[in-house]
């Protein structure tokens, strides 16, 4: 049996000591595989996700990625173990240039390693090679977006976390970040996303987990979620009405 690449268990996470805001929360993700997390306001999501990333104290429970004990240890043993992190503001270095913001996503690299990782970026993205020299803040709310996402790409991580990545944007918009996402866990890398945006991100992903008060409600295919019409109806605002 394989084991999952990336295995939360009973997670409880805080901002201040004996006030948690996870109280005992689980998540597994497959590699390759694009998992969200959903729920209402409140529910703990962007917390849960903050403490993958070691912005956040965690007290029990433990966090397990590719065979690492990760669970509480410091932000920058996290991105060096394969784990990228893209939060929902301030996600971008405002006036730096579309490069400028690349290569500080690689600072640590090797300079011809670096040149690879670019290219790679570039590749991928290619409305940002085209506009490589201009300042991330001339960019539209999409383009940030998948700015943000090359940056945290160019240490080649195995799982990628989002935190609300189509906050604040149109409708197409949202359409071409998730499915640029979509393609990204078809190419290997492991996507955990918190999405408001419930209909577009059940239309992309593979599985998705609601969390209600800090601890799991309900888990599975969005198929699966959608037929239960109690939980579509709750949580995913697409039940019947009647």
């Amino acid at each position: 049996m394989t084991l999952p690449l990336l295995k939360v268990q009973n997670l409880e996470a805080f901002y201040i000591p004996g006030m948690p805001i996870v109280f005992d929360a689980s998540v597994k993700v497959d590699a390759g595989e694009f998992v969200t997390l959903l729920g209402p306001n409140g529910a703990g999501k962007s917390t849960f996700l903050k403490a993958l990333a070691g912005l956040v104290p965690v007290g029990e429970g433990g966090i397990c990625f590719d065979g690492q004990d990760l669970t509480g240890v410091p932000t920058h043993r996290i991105v060096a173990a394969g784990i990228g992190f893209v939060p929902q503001t301030e996600n971008v270095f405002a006036q730096l240039s579309i490069e400028h913001n690349l290569k500080a996503g690689a600072h640590t690299l090797p300079r011809a390693v670096m040149n690879e990782r670019l290219d790679e970026a570039y590749e991928r993205f290619p409305a940002l090679a085209e506009r490589r020299n201009q300042a991330a803040n001339a960019l539209s709310g999409g383009q940030r977006q998948m700015l943000a996402i090359a940056r945290a790409l160019m240490t080649r991580p195995r799982l990628i976390l989002l935190d609300e990545p189509t906050a604040g944007l149109a409708p197409l918009v949202v359409t071409e970040v998730l499915e640029s996402l979509k393609t990204l866990a078809g190419s290997g890398i492991a996507v955990l996303m918190v999405e408001q945006n419930v209909k577009a991100a059940l239309a992309v992903c593979d599985r998705a987990c609601i969390l209600v008060e800090g601890r799991n409600h309900s888990e599975g295919t969005p198929e699966a979620l959608m037929a239960d019409d109690g939980i579509a109806r709750a949580f995913l605002g697409i039940g019947k009405t009647t």
